[in-house]
């Protein structure tokens, strides 16, 4: 998605889409009884575990098997901090 149509491989991103498969699986049962990562509050863990997964989103991978974890993407991304962060280049 982000080098030009010639340099893609098609192969290779579908091999990343099924690599990311077991640890998306593993966040989303760790969140099935909770709002976060470490605790019932935002903290570090969740700030630097989903500045990775954000990129997800960006690149279109399906997060409709792991809806506790879009959940939780989308609250990270939807802080204030996020909001302002993103405004700026």
């Amino acid at each position: 998605m982000f080098l030009p149509a010639e340099q893609r491989n098609e192969k290779l991103a579908a091999a990343a889409v099924e690599a990311v498969k077991a640890p998306l699986k593993v966040i989303e049962e760790h969140l099935r009884n909770r709002d976060y990562l470490i605790n019932k509050d935002f903290t570090i863990g969740d700030l630097d575990v989903a500045s990775v997964w954000i990129i997800g989103t960006m690149v279109g991978l399906d997060f409709s098997t792991a809806p506790k974890t879009a959940a939780w993407l989308t609250k990270c991304t939807s802080r204030p901090a996020s909001e302002r962060a993103r405004q700026h280049p």
